[in-house]
């Protein structure tokens, strides 16, 4: 779990979002966290952000607090 990583989601969006982690043992061990919006933060146009352990990050270049 994102707790078992030692993760807190900081204090500004911790309302604000759900994160959840899915690990796959590999080999190479992988991972992809999600952040998904609360309906409020949805209807203001927020999107579900993902992050692999490869860096990359969806949706690229967005607009909403992701973007920053």
């Amino acid at each position: 779990t994102l707790a078992d990583l030692g993760f807190a989601a900081p204090t500004e969006i911790a309302s604000h979002y759900t994160f959840s982690v899915v690990v796959v043992g590999g080999p190479p061990p992988s991972f992809t966290v999600t952040a998904t919006p609360s309906a409020a933060m949805a209807a203001k146009g927020e999107q579900t952000l993902t992050v692999t352990d490869t860096g990359v990050k969806t949706p690229a270049n967005t607009p909403g607090y992701w973007g920053k």
